[in-house]
């Protein structure tokens, strides 16, 4: 590592020391214990193993070095570190005097670094250490008159010690009220506690320990869980929205395949002949219904009128005159006359029984897509929070549960509190800002199927349940849901783009559940 690198970790220290008592103060310092936490130039924690050396000066700075040790493998886990000074060489009791010590710190062969950390009253409690048994003056006074001296000898009155009080005499009227006496300087501030505990919070299955999930919390001192609740209730249906716009219409199927249609002569095909289609997938047929019975014969039409009578043939030439003979044979039978026209045609016979019904033709090719029906009501809200900006930040990482307020151009190197979400569903975002925003802000929302105890980037962007607030606009929703699986963790990240609002900005946040 090198030394350029690792003063872009020692700059983001902050240390804290306590005092850890126990034994005599006179033979050896006890101890301190001193914590810290070290970041990279990223704002991220460090997980190493490193070496440290300690030192006790007499000064801020220069001055003579009063104690030093150097531990080899100080343990750093999540940038936290904890070390007890004068576990390798102890302390001795002469080094915390009265006197204000100041403490320097270097770490894995790096230069030490500055300020010195002072050392006041917390150290010197060390010296009290020795009142819980016999004490080791070198004189007693009592209001500045020594009363036994550097040999142990008594000097003081020799009017001898005062005997026991007497009862005490009856109580005096009250005097006058004297004036108020001016107010006294401010105490000196306490010593700094002790640094609380690391804790470190994993996911916590639904089980035992939280019916529906929630997250576990581990320190020295045990677990303790934070458990989801139950879902509430789903709210009534909102009322439906006015319906969207059509869609387009949908593209148009794909054009039929051609068909040529040809007789069929009675046979396997068609036992009564028909129609034969054929097409790139084959061949069909459209058969001929068998014939039906022939109907009874209509009764016969009413005769004709009679033809008109033949022309007389010419006259035969006149005979002698004879005697009169006896009668002639009769002429013969003059040529029949034309036939009379055809008389009406009989009634039409009944209908005969209709034939099978011939095979179904080919299907027609597809219709075009109907348009989209209207957009469904949204689904219930799982998670809500509200956040405040000063002047805005381009990039802000938000819990979807516990509001906050972000300084002007914070840097967030860690995570927030992100949500567990205990039943699989299909989430949206929706956000609502208190001003027209003037440069366009993006809300994504997050997920992690693990507990993010690595940096922001542990978390991953989903591909649907985002939105962006136009500028000039002051709300957002998502416009399709994006699928949670149950046990899943999300957060919520903001990014703008442009100059922010002057006056800072608020943003009502809300994840659905469908």
């Amino acid at each position: 590592m090198s030394n350029r690198h690792k003063s872009r970790i020692l700059a983001g220290m902050v240390v804290t020391a306590a005092l850890v008592l126990g034994g005599s103060a006179r033979a050896a310092v006890p101890g301190l214990v001193e914590q810290g936490r070290l970041l990279d130039s990223s704002g991220n924690p460090l997980n190493s193993t490193l070496s440290f050396v300690f030192t006790v000066y007499d000064a801020a700075t220069g001055g003579s070095a009063l104690w030093t040790e150097t531990q080899s493998a100080v343990v750093i886990s999540n940038g936290y570190f904890s070390a007890q000074l004068g576990s390798v060489t102890p302390i001795p009791a002469t080094v915390f005097d009265g006197s204000v010590r100041y403490l320097g710190i270097a770490v894995d062969g790096d230069p030490e670094m500055t300020p010195r950390q002072a050392l006041t009253s917390v150290a010197y409690a060390l010296l009290a250490g020795n009142v819980s048994g016999d004490i080791t003056p070198n004189s007693v006074k009592i209001n500045g008159t020594t009363v036994i001296d550097s040999t142990g000898n008594w000097v003081g009155s020799s009017s001898g010690i005062a005997g026991p009080t007497g009862p005490a005499g009856a109580t005096g009227p009250t005097g006058a009220a004297g004036p108020t006496g001016a107010a006294g300087p401010t105490g000196a501030a306490g010593p700094t506690g002790a640094a609380g505990e690391s804790v470190v919070g994993t996911s916590e299955a639904p089980g035992p320990n939280c019916a529906l999930g929630g997250v576990k919390y581990t320190s020295a001192s045990g677990d303790n869980y934070v458990c989801n609740g139950a879902l509430g209730a789903t709210g009534a249906t909102g009322p439906a929205g006015s319906p969207g716009p059509a869609g387009a219409a949908g593209p148009t199927g794909a054009a039929g395949e051609s068909v040529v249609g040809t007789s069929e002569a009675s046979g396997a095909n068609c036992a009564f002949g028909g129609t034969k289609y054929t097409s790139a997938s084959g061949d069909a047929y459209v058969c001929n219904g068998a014939t039906g019975a022939t109907g009874a014969a209509g009764p016969a039409g009413s005769p004709g009128p009679a033809g008109p009578a033949g022309a007389v043939g010419p006259a035969g030439p006149a005979g002698a005159q004879g005697a009169t003979g006896s009668a002639g044979p009769a002429g013969a039978t003059g040529p029949e006359g034309p036939a009379g026209p055809a008389g009406p045609a009989g009634a039409t016979g009944s209908t005969g029984n209709i034939g099978p019904t011939g095979s179904t033709g080919l299907t027609g090719s597809a219709g075009p897509t109907g348009a989209t029906g209207a957009t469904g009501p949204a689904g219930a809200v799982l998670f809500a929070s509200v956040h405040t900006t000063l002047y805005g930040d381009d990039t802000l990482y938000l819990s979807p549960v516990a509001g906050d307020t972000v300084a002007p151009d914070t840097v967030v190197p860690f995570n927030p509190a992100p949500a567990l979400v205990a039943v699989a569903c299909k989430m949206g975002i929706s956000v609502v800002s208190n001003v027209n925003l003037p440069p366009a802000v993006t809300f994504t929302v997050r997920k992690s199927s693990s507990w993010p105890l690595a940096p922001v980037p542990a978390l991953t962007n989903t591909s649907n349940a985002h939105c962006t607030i136009a500028s000039g606009s002051n709300t957002c929703a998502s416009s399709s849901p994006e699928s949670i699986a149950a046990g899943t963790l999300v957060d919520i990240v903001a990014t703008r783009t442009g100059t922010p609002y002057a006056g800072g900005e608020a943003f009502a946040i809300a994840l659905t559940c469908q």
